[in-house]
């Protein structure tokens, strides 16, 4: 039996991005071809994907009536309306299952509560978490009993990513020329935090070394949070060295993700997008555990810096431009996540993720 679902969720981007590829693997998603996501952040327009992504903002909705313990604030009509007969995954609930409550009384069929924190101490997949989760609460997550391929993307109209080429394109001030078969990469080197980041310099170097081994077309995406804090002569070095799409608007931001050959990023939330997107990433992890938080495309690959006392975290610009390499000159198979620990030495030596890492097919919600 299919089942109508909305995601409630209240973190960023790429919380929301790993949930939704969660939620693609919910009974009926794919059979519907419709997902409806309430959140604080913005995805951008994904309407033309399938399944559709209907995304509702949480504040004009009024989700915060779900927080009224004493059951004075009635829910807001469209929240009713979009919730009504329909089953939830809210991530926003709390250990007393007052929201679970809420939502039910406001007509929902039922309700699935998951706690968006990772397990500490522990190695898996937050997805695997997410699922193991779920699992336990009775959503149960048998193996694929058909053989069915996992499947972790939107599926992406051609017009939607001839539209982010052409706005990468635009940026990189290229025209017809540019189009052919030279590959056109983005570069992100920002982060949620500073933590996160892998030196700006260090990327610069990724871009020399990928216009002159693969003649690629490299374009700058660069958020609010960098054109705030970062100085003006970096970013207009960025601009010379390519072309900067600075703060782009959501609808940009998912078009552009969509229409380039690679994204090149920190552990961020547009690297996430991407893999959602069907996009091969090249993410570069520090700090952060990437067996927790990589993104999880079919073509995605993390390089994990393994000297994090130094600025570089170990990792060399050379490394990362053979792992874009090879990303583009072959199509990995579904799920090879691979994580390349940084090393004195060169190349792009992949270890992939052992399948029992790999989220199972949902099978229906018990009946109520």
């Amino acid at each position: 039996m299919s089942h109508d679902w909305v995601i409630l969720h209240g973190g960023a981007l790429g919380d929301l991005c790993l949930t939704i590829q969660l939620a693609l693997r919910l009974p009926g998603v794919r059979e519907r071809g419709v997902l409806r996501v309430v959140s604080r952040t913005c995805l951008g327009d994904l309407s033309t994907c399938s399944p559709r992504v209907e995304r509702y903002s949480s504040d004009a909705l009024g989700l915060h009536a779900l927080f009224d313990r004493g059951g004075g604030v009635a829910l807001p009509p469209r929240l009713r309306e979009i919730i009504a007969g329909r089953w939830v995954l809210s991530t926003i609930g709390g250990p007393d299952h007052a929201v679970c409550n809420r939502l039910v009384a406001g007509g929902a069929a039922g309700v699935w509560e998951l706690d968006p924190a990772p397990r500490p101490g522990s190695a898996r997949h937050a997805i695997d978490q997410w699922a193991a989760q779920l699992a336990a609460a009775g959503l149960v997550l048998p193996p694929c009993a058909r053989g069915r391929e996992l499947r972790c993307a939107l599926h992406v109209p051609d017009a939607l990513r001839a539209a982010g080429r052409a706005l990468a394109l635009a940026a990189a001030g290229g025209g017809l020329a540019t189009r052919g078969a030279r590959p056109v990469i983005a570069l992100h080197p920002g982060s949620g935090g500073r933590r996160k980041c892998w030196p700006v310099d260090r990327f610069a170097a990724v871009a020399s070394l990928l216009r002159a081994r693969l003649g690629a077309v490299v374009v700058w995406l660069i958020g609010p949070a960098e054109m705030e804090q970062w100085p003006a002569d970096t970013i207009g070095a960025l601009d010379r060295e390519g072309g900067v799409i600075a703060s782009p608007e959501a609808d940009e931001l998912a078009a552009l993700l969509a229409g380039v050959d690679v994204l090149v990023c920190n552990d961020s939330g547009p690297g996430h997008l991407a893999a959602l997107l069907g996009t091969p990433t090249v993410s570069i992890f520090g700090p952060s555990d990437a067996r927790v938080w990589r993104p999880r495309g079919a073509r995605s690959v993390v390089v994990a810096g393994a000297e994090l006392e130094r600025p570089d975290w170990g990792i060399a610009a050379e490394q990362v431009a053979d792992c874009v390499a090879a990303v583009l000159s072959q199509a990995a198979p579904p799920f090879s996540h691979s994580v390349v620990e940084a090393s004195a030495g060169r190349g792009c030596a992949t270890s992939t993720v052992p399948s029992q890492e790999q989220p199972a097919c949902l099978s229906a919600p018990p009946e109520s």
